[in-house]
């Protein structure tokens, strides 16, 4: 499972040079190692302080802004933003190995912050789990 972070325009970005207002998609992506049986999996990723989530449904042809770059998104059950993170509920098929997940997020406050763990785990099975590092970053006053 990974988690990536591009500006607008679909370059890379880091967040290390994040400034106030900013805008970030961040793309989570992830590969199921048996794909033998249906799974119902709930993606957390919590946002570091210092962001917010501007939208939790990104879109190829119904935005203002041009996301066709990013590659094809995984259809969820269920999402939702929360002011600290973003949930989606997948319906994973018999067969299907991996799914992708985008959302935008915009930095709001200066400082040095922790980037928490992406989490993702099966419903059903909550043995079957995955998880990212935790990071570090910060937002420069604008």
């Amino acid at each position: 499972m990974s988690r990536s972070v591009f500006r607008a325009d679909g370059t890379a970005d880091d967040l290390g040079k994040a400034r106030q207002t900013d805008l970030f998609v961040v793309v989570i992506k992830g590969t199921r190692t048996d794909a033998s049986q249906s799974a119902q999996t709930l993606i957390v990723d919590l946002l570091p302080a210092g962001f917010e989530i501007e939208t939790a449904t990104v879109s190829k042809g119904r935005s203002t802004t041009d996301y066709s770059w990013l590659p094809e998104l995984t259809d969820a059950t269920y999402i939702e933003q929360r002011d600290d993170r973003f949930i989606a509920a997948l319906d994973l098929k018999h067969g299907a190995r991996d799914f992708t997940l985008a959302y935008v997020v915009r930095a709001v406050t200066p400082g040095e912050f922790k980037y928490p763990a992406l989490v993702a785990e099966d419903m059903y099975e909550p043995e079957t789990t995955g998880r990212t590092a935790i990071g570090k970053l910060t937002v420069g006053a604008r």
